[in-house]
């Protein structure tokens, strides 16, 4: 059931009216087999034009050259993990805006006037194979099983929190359980080279690190006026019980969705006080929890103790050498 309000008139009382709405929400996952390969930086390239003819525009700033053309390297299924620098793999050039690149690898300063030589910069990216995905015509059709979207949210939500350098690794564990980001995302292909397309799809691990911290953000309380302001549910109606319903495909419509809900159902979310913990969790009775659960509650309150402990030993030992002096 998704729970909303009704606003009278504003010449009248200022009075609300909570209505549910009998509504069904479906996550209906794509199976995928995600791995992680090596991309290079080949140089830079101007806004593809596909994507200016988009924007309507033709002006300086949608030519500008915010792209960048990548080599991505593709071992055999059966070398998956074992990247070597001296095997000779398939490559693709695709093309990816500067937002997906790593920071370390290309720092926001970077343009294609101060370094017009970019090339050999090496990062991770996330593919997923299938030769389908060569036909720009073919439509993808998810899998039969459905599943919760809260468990997903909540696992990506607190997915490798604190360990970037596990961070790619454990965004491909996630993806492999849940499914397809979404279809098309991260680069366009490169037309202009004459190597077969690539039938893949990419995701960058570096921008659903971000991803992921607007998400912990756009959870909160504190966000759901902005968030109901830009995110509205894509609903279907039926001639049946529950009468509508919410059909997702794709994890990232999923994530959006199920937050969205949680808005409108007025769920309410915490960060755990617990600094090397910082799990968000959403608090299910009527008392503000600042600890995800018992055991960090119970870690944090002996930390206090300890430390309280020490302060006072401290204090102590101060006082007495103040007395001898």
């Amino acid at each position: 059931m998704l729970k909303t309000q009704s606003m009278a008139h504003k010449s009248k009382p200022d009075v609300t009216r909570d209505f549910e709405i009998p509504a069904r929400f479906i996550f209906q996952p794509f199976s995928a087999d995600w791995r992680i390969v090596s991309a290079e930086t080949v140089e830079w390239v101007e806004n593809p034009t596909l994507l200016r003819s988009l924007l309507g525009r033709q002006d300086e700033e949608a030519t500008e050259k915010n792209w960048l053309r990548v080599r991505i390297d593709v071992p055999d299924a059966e070398d998956a993990g074992m990247i070597s620098m001296f095997a000779r793999y398939p490559s693709y050039t695709v093309l990816m805006n500067r937002t997906e690149i790593p920071e370390d690898v290309l720092t926001a300063h970077e343009n294609h006037q101060n370094t017009p030589d970019v090339a050999g910069r090496s990062f991770l990216v996330l593919i997923y194979e299938k030769p389908e995905f060569m036909d720009r015509f073919w439509t993808p059709a998810p899998g039969d099983t459905s599943k919760d979207a809260r468990p997903m949210r909540d696992e990506f939500l607190n997915l490798s929190l604190g360990d970037d350098a596990n961070w790619p690794w454990s965004l491909r564990r996630f993806l492999n359980k849940w499914g397809l980001w979404e279809l098309g995302s991260g680069f366009w292909r490169d037309r202009n080279m004459k190597n077969d397309q690539p039938g893949f799809v990419v995701v960058s691990p570096h921008s659903l690190r971000e991803q992921q911290d607007n998400y912990r953000k756009a959870v909160l309380k504190s966000s759901g006026r902005e968030w109901l302001s830009t995110h509205t549910l894509s609903g279907v109606a039926q001639d049946v019980p529950p009468y509508f319903f919410v059909r997702c495909s794709y994890c990232k419509d999923a994530i959006e969705a199920a937050i969205t809900i949680d808005h409108l159902e007025n769920r309410d979310f915490g960060i755990c006080k617990r600094h090397d913990c910082r799990r968000q969790f959403e608090r299910t009775s009527g008392q503000r929890k600042v600890y995800c659960s018992i055991e960090c509650a119970h870690l944090a309150n002996v930390r206090k103790l300890r430390a309280a402990k020490k302060q006072a030993e401290r204090k102590k030992k101060g006082a007495k050498l103040n007395a001898k002096s």
